[in-house]
């Protein structure tokens, strides 16, 4: 009889906000930007995400 042990994950990350001012109008050749872009990140205005996984009883994942 085989046993699995029960495995369970949790990923975080967190990222600064960022505000683009001019963002870019049109493309060119391989879905090149036509002009610049100028955007700022916020560093305090920060976006956390964290995901849990565990096994579920019917098979797969939670």
């Amino acid at each position: 009889m085989i046993k699995h042990k029960q495995i369970s994950a949790t990923v975080a990350w967190e990222s600064p906000s960022n505000l683009a001012i001019v963002k870019y109008w049109g493309k060119k050749g391989l879905q090149e930007p036509l002009n610049p872009s100028i955007s700022f990140s916020l560093e305090s205005a920060l976006t956390r995400t964290r995901v849990r996984a565990e096994p579920s009883e019917k098979g797969g994942f939670i």
